[in-house]
Protein backbone atom coordinates (compact mmCIF):
# COMPACT_ATOMS: atom_id res chain seq x y z
CA UNK A 1 0.00 0.00 0.00
CA UNK A 2 2.82 2.48 1.13
CA UNK A 3 6.34 2.26 1.30
CA UNK A 4 9.04 4.17 3.58
CA UNK A 5 9.85 6.62 1.17
CA UNK A 6 5.77 7.34 1.02
CA UNK A 7 6.08 7.76 5.03
CA UNK A 8 9.23 9.74 4.53
CA UNK A 9 7.93 12.24 2.05
CA UNK A 10 4.37 12.94 3.96
CA UNK A 11 6.43 13.44 7.49
CA UNK A 12 9.28 15.40 5.95
CA UNK A 13 11.95 13.80 7.49
CA UNK A 14 12.93 10.19 8.10
CA UNK A 15 11.28 8.77 11.24
CA UNK A 16 13.75 7.30 13.58
CA UNK A 17 14.07 3.37 13.81
CA UNK A 18 11.31 2.82 11.12
CA UNK A 19 11.48 -0.05 8.88
CA UNK A 20 9.49 -1.24 5.77
CA UNK A 21 8.14 -4.08 7.71
CA UNK A 22 6.54 -1.73 10.07
CA UNK A 23 4.92 0.11 7.48
CA UNK A 24 3.63 -3.11 6.07
CA UNK A 25 1.94 -4.28 9.12
CA UNK A 26 0.30 -0.81 9.31
CA UNK A 27 -0.87 -1.03 6.22
CA UNK A 28 -2.04 -4.49 7.30
CA UNK A 29 -3.93 -3.07 10.15
CA UNK A 30 -5.87 -0.80 7.94
CA UNK A 31 -6.47 -3.17 5.27
CA UNK A 32 -8.15 -5.66 8.06
CA UNK A 33 -9.96 -3.21 9.74
CA UNK A 34 -11.57 -1.67 6.26
CA UNK A 35 -12.04 -5.01 4.41
CA UNK A 36 -10.61 -4.56 1.21
CA UNK A 37 -7.80 -3.36 -0.65
CA UNK A 38 -7.79 0.50 -0.58
CA UNK A 39 -4.78 0.91 -2.59
CA UNK A 40 -3.16 1.03 -5.34
CA UNK A 41 -5.56 -0.67 -7.77
CA UNK A 42 -5.28 -4.07 -8.57
CA UNK A 43 -6.47 -6.39 -11.42
CA UNK A 44 -7.77 -9.91 -9.20
CA UNK A 45 -10.65 -12.11 -9.76
CA UNK A 46 -12.69 -12.98 -6.59
CA UNK A 47 -16.03 -15.95 -6.39
CA UNK A 48 -18.79 -14.14 -5.18
CA UNK A 49 -22.34 -15.00 -3.92
CA UNK A 50 -25.38 -13.45 -6.19
CA UNK A 51 -28.91 -13.61 -4.69
CA UNK A 52 -29.89 -13.78 -8.39
CA UNK A 53 -29.72 -10.01 -9.51
CA UNK A 54 -26.77 -8.59 -7.32
CA UNK A 55 -23.41 -8.96 -7.08
CA UNK A 56 -21.14 -7.26 -4.14
CA UNK A 57 -18.00 -7.22 -4.44
CA UNK A 58 -15.38 -6.85 -1.70
CA UNK A 59 -14.28 -3.23 -3.05
CA UNK A 60 -15.73 0.68 -2.50
CA UNK A 61 -13.93 2.20 -5.89
CA UNK A 62 -14.24 -0.18 -8.35
CA UNK A 63 -12.70 1.28 -12.19
CA UNK A 64 -13.87 -1.79 -14.37
CA UNK A 65 -15.12 -5.20 -14.29
CA UNK A 66 -14.15 -7.16 -17.12
CA UNK A 67 -15.83 -10.26 -17.03
CA UNK A 68 -18.59 -12.26 -14.99
CA UNK A 69 -18.67 -15.85 -15.29
CA UNK A 70 -21.39 -18.84 -13.86
CA UNK A 71 -19.50 -20.88 -11.86
CA UNK A 72 -21.56 -24.31 -12.66
CA UNK A 73 -21.96 -23.46 -16.25
CA UNK A 74 -18.64 -22.17 -17.04
CA UNK A 75 -20.15 -19.60 -19.34
CA UNK A 76 -20.21 -15.81 -19.24
CA UNK A 77 -23.12 -13.90 -17.94
CA UNK A 78 -24.22 -11.02 -20.05
CA UNK A 79 -26.31 -7.80 -19.32
CA UNK A 80 -24.81 -6.78 -16.46
CA UNK A 81 -23.70 -3.23 -15.46
CA UNK A 82 -21.49 -2.48 -12.43
CA UNK A 83 -21.12 0.22 -9.74
CA UNK A 84 -18.11 2.19 -8.71
CA UNK A 85 -19.22 1.07 -5.22
CA UNK A 86 -18.74 -2.63 -5.97
CA UNK A 87 -22.29 -4.04 -6.95
CA UNK A 88 -23.04 -5.49 -10.39
CA UNK A 89 -26.47 -5.96 -11.16
CA UNK A 90 -27.63 -8.23 -13.91
CA UNK A 91 -29.39 -12.13 -13.69
CA UNK A 92 -26.92 -14.33 -12.28
CA UNK A 93 -27.32 -18.12 -10.75
CA UNK A 94 -28.54 -17.78 -6.86
CA UNK A 95 -26.42 -18.84 -4.11
CA UNK A 96 -23.06 -19.11 -2.34
CA UNK A 97 -20.09 -18.80 -4.81
CA UNK A 98 -21.77 -18.76 -7.78
CA UNK A 99 -20.14 -16.17 -10.00
CA UNK A 100 -16.36 -15.18 -10.88
CA UNK A 101 -15.73 -11.78 -10.90
CA UNK A 102 -12.63 -10.48 -12.67
CA UNK A 103 -12.35 -6.89 -12.22
CA UNK A 104 -9.98 -3.62 -11.42
CA UNK A 105 -10.40 -1.87 -8.18
CA UNK A 106 -8.50 0.30 -5.47
CA UNK A 107 -7.74 3.97 -5.46
CA UNK A 108 -4.07 5.56 -6.97
CA UNK A 109 -2.00 5.89 -3.08
CA UNK A 110 -1.82 9.95 -3.91
CA UNK A 111 -6.04 10.06 -3.60
CA UNK A 112 -6.07 8.33 0.09
CA UNK A 113 -3.57 10.74 1.97
CA UNK A 114 -6.28 10.39 4.92
CA UNK A 115 -5.09 7.06 4.66
CA UNK A 116 -1.47 7.05 4.42
CA UNK A 117 -2.21 9.79 7.61
CA UNK A 118 -3.40 7.04 9.23
CA UNK A 119 -0.44 4.61 8.51
CA UNK A 120 1.99 6.87 9.60
CA UNK A 121 0.25 7.27 13.05
CA UNK A 122 0.38 3.85 13.62
CA UNK A 123 3.90 3.59 12.58
CA UNK A 124 4.87 6.25 15.36
CA UNK A 125 3.38 4.17 17.95
CA UNK A 126 4.98 0.84 16.13
CA UNK A 127 8.44 2.67 15.30
CA UNK A 128 8.64 4.23 18.76
CA UNK A 129 7.74 1.11 20.72
CA UNK A 130 10.53 -0.29 18.96
CA UNK A 131 13.07 2.62 19.75
CA UNK A 132 12.09 2.29 23.05
CA UNK A 133 13.10 -1.60 23.04
CA UNK A 134 16.37 -1.06 21.83
CA UNK A 135 17.47 1.47 24.79
CA UNK A 136 15.81 -0.56 27.21
CA UNK A 137 12.70 0.70 27.73
CA UNK A 138 9.72 -2.06 27.59
CA UNK A 139 6.67 -1.53 25.40
CA UNK A 140 4.98 1.03 23.23
CA UNK A 141 4.20 4.06 23.96
CA UNK A 142 0.72 4.42 26.06
CA UNK A 143 0.04 8.04 25.69
CA UNK A 144 0.96 10.58 22.65
CA UNK A 145 0.37 14.26 23.43
CA UNK A 146 0.83 16.76 19.98
CA UNK A 147 0.07 20.51 21.27
CA UNK A 148 -3.74 20.32 22.69
CA UNK A 149 -4.47 16.99 21.24
CA UNK A 150 -3.95 14.05 23.05
CA UNK A 151 -4.71 10.99 23.57
CA UNK A 152 -4.21 7.63 25.09
CA UNK A 153 -4.31 3.68 24.27
CA UNK A 154 -6.79 1.32 25.70
CA UNK A 155 -4.32 -1.60 24.98
CA UNK A 156 -0.20 -1.51 24.81
CA UNK A 157 0.32 -4.91 24.29
CA UNK A 158 0.70 -5.38 20.62
CA UNK A 159 3.21 -6.76 18.39
CA UNK A 160 4.08 -6.07 15.02
CA UNK A 161 1.85 -7.84 13.49
CA UNK A 162 -1.42 -6.92 15.34
CA UNK A 163 -1.28 -2.66 15.39
CA UNK A 164 -4.50 -1.42 17.01
CA UNK A 165 -6.23 1.33 15.52
CA UNK A 166 -7.34 4.12 17.90
CA UNK A 167 -10.41 5.76 18.26
CA UNK A 168 -8.85 8.83 16.03
CA UNK A 169 -7.56 6.19 13.51
CA UNK A 170 -10.80 4.08 12.91
CA UNK A 171 -13.09 7.53 12.88
CA UNK A 172 -10.83 8.60 9.74
CA UNK A 173 -10.88 4.99 8.06
CA UNK A 174 -15.03 5.05 8.53
CA UNK A 175 -15.58 5.99 4.32
CA UNK A 176 -13.33 3.86 3.47
CA UNK A 177 -14.52 1.06 5.80
CA UNK A 178 -16.29 -2.07 3.56
CA UNK A 179 -19.89 -3.53 5.06
CA UNK A 180 -19.73 -7.21 5.71
CA UNK A 181 -20.62 -8.96 3.01
CA UNK A 182 -23.24 -12.18 3.04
Amino acid sequence: MFTLADVTAFLGVPMPGLTQPMVDAAAVSVRRYCRWHIAPPVTETVRANADGCTVRLPSLHVTDVATVTAVDAGSAVSGWRWSAEGSISGAFPQGFRTVDVEFTHGYATAEVADVLAVVVSICRRVAAGGLAASTGSTGPIAEEHIGTYSYRLADTGGTLGSVDLTDTERDMLAQYRLAVIV
